[in-house]
């Protein structure tokens, strides 16, 4: 049995960028059927975490203000999505079709910054 390493990239990653056109992630779900429906279900997973716990805590935190966050919330989605897609990124390293180090960081960062805002603003005007 072969072990699966990642492979991950310093940079932005030039051969990636259209990675569901690849010739890699093709011939990587050849070899590994199992291992590419487990790790789909994986970064879906860490996709969608980070939406379910944004939603959940907005409606923790305020109760009864509903009318403050519509407007909010999208903001805060699109962080959630960024974040989401970073963390798929790191999963992506094992398919062998990682975007490189600073794709990961420019979208965690981003999405964090879009939810701190996000709850900022909920706060100020709450």
């Amino acid at each position: 049995m072969k072990i699966i390493s990642p492979i991950y990239f310093s940079g932005f990653s030039k051969r990636n960028w259209l990675y569901w056109l690849s010739d890699d992630e093709n011939s990587y779900m050849r070899q590994y059927p199992r291992a590419t429906i487990a790790f789909c279900i994986i970064m879906w997973t860490l996709f969608l975490l980070p939406s379910i716990l944004f939603v959940y805590s907005l409606i923790v935190l305020t109760r009864n203000d509903v009318y403050i966050v519509g407007p909010l919330a999208g903001l805060g989605l699109i962080g959630c999505i960024l974040i989401g897609w970073g963390f798929g990124n790191i999963i992506a390293a094992f398919m062998h079709i990682y975007l490189g180090h600073r794709a990961t960081i420019v979208f965690i960062l981003a999405g964090a910054m879009f939810i701190l805002i996000t709850y900022y603003l909920i706060f100020l005007f709450a």
